[in-house]
């Protein structure tokens, strides 16, 4: 059984667009999920669904405090204002999306199994279609770090609902990878060479491995059909963060080139890539941080299909 309900209405954002920012319930599995939307300009209208890292028990707590206003990120919504998308947050279960069963937090709290996720997300979707939120051929998914995890297990699904995927500072689980049978919509994965979270170069944990990074393409590489690999560097803004980005697309395909792309941080950690610096003590744990491209403007301009990025002199 499930139900949404809109818990908040009154949280505004004032400007040429009226925006609002709305706490959603969603009971699932007999459990109340939480998801924060952000709900700019003329219904319904293209749709981006954020899956969230992972959180520790702390930020868990201080979530909640906020009223799940915390889930946002602020940067995405502006770019998502300018160009007519909605954005859904939905809230994993405790902090940890249900990818593994070494993930406890992510467990149902009656059953001891891990809670259905893939479920959820695709309720939440269909709940925004039904109230004319969503468009239903224009639903975005992007995945960070532990929700990119799960947008893996989406995209080996051939009949998940996004009409383009991006994944951030991670790679496919041996469990998702193995049956992987993808359906072909654009997709773009954000990776840094040196993240000490999720290493490029592939990561072994309890119950599992996370494949390296070019493994990871290489499974969607394939689906499009495409032969040829190609590459560019992108302007170095910022040479202090000792970083710079490479992009990496696919021609020869099935499908129209530069369907597939890696943005290929070199000397970059498992922090997205924006010009504010992060807390430095995260930067020198993560790995480092590129500076030299704003994510969440890259996003709106791949699913909008405006992502050309310069070349570096």
């Amino acid at each position: 059984m499930r139900r949404l309900l809109w818990c908040s209405l009154c949280f505004f954002l004032c400007g040429a667009t009226t925006a609002t920012a709305d706490l959603l319930s969603l009971e699932y599995e007999g459990l109340d999920r939480r998801v924060w939307l952000e709900n700019t300009g003329e219904a319904p209208r293209p749709l981006i669904v954020y899956l969230h890292s992972w959180r520790d028990e702390e930020r868990q707590r201080k979530l909640v405090e906020s009223n799940y206003q915390n889930l946002a990120w602020e940067s995405l919504d502006e770019q998502a204002r300018q160009h007519g998308f909605a954005v859904a947050y939905p809230s994993s279960l405790a902090g940890e999306w249900a990818v593994s069963t070494s993930y406890d937090r992510a467990k149902h709290p009656e059953t001891g199994e891990l809670v259905d996720d893939l479920g959820f997300v695709e309720s939440v979707i269909d709940d925004l279609v039904a109230n004319g939120i969503a468009l239903e051929d224009e639903v975005y998914l992007v995945g960070n770090s532990n929700g990119a995890l799960l947008s893996f297990q989406f995209m080996c699904r051939p009949d998940h609902p996004f009409a383009g995927v991006i994944t951030m500072i991670a790679s496919i689980q041996d469990h998702a990878a193995k049956d992987c049978d993808p359906k072909i919509v654009p997709y773009t994965a954000l990776a840094g060479t040196h993240d000490r979270i999720l290493a490029y170069d592939g990561w072994v944990y309890p119950g599992g491995r996370t494949l390296s990074v070019p493994e990871t393409m290489h499974i969607f590489v394939q689906a499009h059909g495409c032969q040829r690999q190609n590459w560019h560097e992108l302007p170095d803004i910022v040479p202090e963060d000792n970083s710079k980005i490479r992009l990496i697309w696919w021609s020869s395909c099935d499908t129209p080139d530069g369907s597939v792309r890696l943005l290929r941080m070199e000397g970059a950690g498992h922090i997205i890539p924006q010009p504010k610096l992060r807390n430095a003590d995260w930067v020198k744990r993560a790995g480092g941080q590129n500076q030299d491209l704003e994510a969440s403007e890259y996003i709106l301009d791949f699913f909008t299909g405006n992502a050309d990025l310069p070349v570096a002199d």
